[in-house]
């Protein structure tokens, strides 16, 4: 038997609700506030991309305008914690 090192390259989807004046904006903000607690969904894959395939869970930046009408109606951000996906 032999030991291996393996690195196996996952793609994912992390959440967050921040208040920012643009989408665009809001994006910036939410890229320096994440971090591994907000993952929201994620897979591990043997290949990210095969020809002109994409075998990720999302590819770009999102954004859902929330409307509320103050901070206590913003919704609870639910954490996908179904950890045993895993996609060869």
């Amino acid at each position: 038997m032999k030991n291996y090192l393996v690195r196996i390259p996952m793609t994912g989807v992390i959440e967050a609700i921040v208040t920012a004046s643009s989408e665009e904006q809001a994006i910036i903000q939410a890229l320096e506030e994440v971090d591994i607690n907000n993952i929201y969904e994620w897979k591990a894959h043997k290949q990210i991309v095969e020809e002109n395939t994409f075998h990720g869970v999302q590819n770009e930046a999102q954004v859902e305008h929330l409307i509320c009408m103050d901070n206590d109606e913003l919704p609870e951000i639910k954490i996908n914690k179904d950890w045993d996906q895993f996609a060869l």
